[in-house]
Order: structure tokens, then C-alpha cells, then sequence
């Protein structure tokens, strides 16, 4: 089945790059169709301040095919990030799903616009043999989870809400690079992969200098 997936960003009153959810929800037939059981073609697209769309097929597409699967998938690293979550019962298991990708998606967009002059550190995570993505945490969270010992910190002091906010995104903008094209088309890699993120020998990681 061939999905195609389109997002907008617009500024708000305040000047603020805001991701349009409304315009996002009106594609509910989309949305529900990213969980059909059947084999997808995902491309997504961004509609621009002309109301123009202009492809994201580069990693978007693989990074959202990604995502899906682990939403999908009971036994990976994002469905035990969201165990606790979206659990209530007005919602049927398409609307979590639903919502769960919404939860994943828009930090995953927003991140490109992460402001350069926000104070705090990135750290890098090795995720599969020899690759590795990094991610930021703000001084904020610095501050009060690591204090003065933030050269390297333990993942497992991370609320899984902030492993969500600040890692996610970056992991799955990694999978979808182009060079990551041969570990995606391993599906027994693929299975497997970040369900050790929360292993004791996993979670210290080191700042990028």
C-alpha cells in the first residue's frame, strides 16, 4: 500500500515554529492505514509556507517505516517506552497506535530546528556495532539529573517522557539514512535492535567534545 504522509509548520503568535497537528489529523484514513496489515510504502512530505509539498523521502520515509514497525512491535525499545501510556479505554488499539505515532513523529520533525544557542551538552549512543547517533539534553535536565558529573551519564536516571523528548528523535533520524539502508533490509538485526538500550552495560554514555 503506498501511504503518503504530509506535515506543516507554521508560526504562531508568538513567533514560535509550531508543528500544525490539525492539518496533521485531518488525515485520519492515512494515519490509520500507517497500521494495516499489509506491506507499505511510506513517503512523507512537508507542506511549506506556499502550500506547496516538497518531498522528505531522503530519511523521513524510512525513519516513520521504522517507527511504525517498533509501534507494531510488543517487544521493542519504543513500545516499552509507552507501556504506561495512552492506556485509556475510550481509546481502541488503532487510536494508541495513532497516538503513540504522533507522541514519536512530531519531536522526530521538530528536532531539525533545535535552536544552536540553547545551552547543554549532546552525548553519543552506540546503538548497533559500529553506529552510533547523538542527541542533546538541555541544561536543564543536566542540571538536575547529573549536576557537575554530566562528562558521562547513566541513560537509566532519564524519565522514559525525556528518553522520548531528547533521544528518540535522533534515533530514528539515524535509521533512516541512507548509508543505515542495508540494516534496515536485515530484519533479523532489525528485531533485535534497541531492545538491549536499557541494559546496565548500555546506559553510561560519553559527551561529544
Amino acid at each position: 500500500m503506498d501511504i503518503f504522509l504530509r506535515y506543516e509548520l507554521f508560526y504562531d503568535e508568538e513567533d514560535k515554529l509550531t508543528f500544525n497537528e490539525a492539518f496533521f489529523d485531518k488525515q485520519r484514513e492515512t494515519l490509520e492505514n500507517l497500521f494495516a496489515d499489509e506491506e507499505l510504502d511510506i513517503r512523507v512530505y512537508q507542506r511549506d509556507f506556499e502550500k506547496k509539498l516538497f518531498d522528505r523521502n531522503d530519511n523521513y520515509s524510512a525513519a516513520v517505516s521504522t517507527i511504525v514497525k517498533d509501534i507494531k512491535d510488543p517487544g521493542s525499545v519504543l513500545s516499552y517506552l509507552f507501556k504506561d501510556k495512552f492506556l485509556d479505554k475510550e481509546f481502541s488499539d488503532l487510536d494508541r497506535k495513532i497516538l503513540i505515532f504522533k507522541a514519536v513523529f512530531i519531536p522526530l520533525v521538530m528536532r531539525q530546528y533545535h535552536d544552536p544557542e540553547e545551552k547543554g551538552c549532546s552525548y553519543t549512543f552506540n546503538y548497533y556495532k559500529e553506529l552510533t547517533f547523538n542527541f542533546f539534553l538541555p541544561i536543564s535536565i543536566i542540571a538536575t539529573k547529573y549536576k557537575e558529573e554530566f562528562t558521562t551519564i547513566d541513560l537509566g536516571k532519564l524519565s522514559s517522557d525525556e528518553v522520548i523528548e531528547y533521544i528518540v528523535p535522533d534515533y530514528y533520524l539515524t535509521i533512516g539514512y541512507w548509508d543505515r539502508d542495508e540494516l534496515r533490509k536485515n530484519k533479523e538485526e532489525m528485531a533485535t535492535l534497541g531492545k538491549e538500550w536499557f541494559n546496565e552495560y548500555n546506559q553510561v554514555v560519553p559527551i561529544v567534545y
